[in-house]
């Protein structure tokens, strides 16, 4: 039997592969940001698509192994502060490697 591939249908349906939880690690000084997912079920064969949006506009896309850290480079951050308490959204998607 072979084993289950992200995206199998099958595996959707169950519920199986899906992202669990994500750790970021921001690196201010860097201009970066590091994530690591979790998936339930198989991954592989996954992928990750992390996009970082400000007001809106995409401004860092990334794509790596759904395994594997992903860094995603932020171009001029804006940095949170009491005084300018911004944050950005982030999006991200599990794809198979036929998406």
């Amino acid at each position: 039997m072979e084993p289950e591939r992200c995206g199998d249908p099958a595996a959707r349906e169950a519920g199986v592969t899906a992202i669990e939880r994500v750790a970021i690690v921001p690196d201010a000084d860097a201009g970066t940001v590091a994530l690591a997912a979790s998936l339930t079920g198989a991954a592989k064969g996954c992928t990750l698509r992390p996009v970082a949006s400000a007001d809106g506009k995409a401004v860092a896309t990334a794509e790596g192994a759904a395994g594997g850290p992903i860094r995603l480079r932020i171009p001029n951050p804006r940095l949170w502060s009491p005084a300018h308490p911004f944050l950005y959204d982030l999006t991200i998607a599990l794809h198979n490697g036929a998406t």
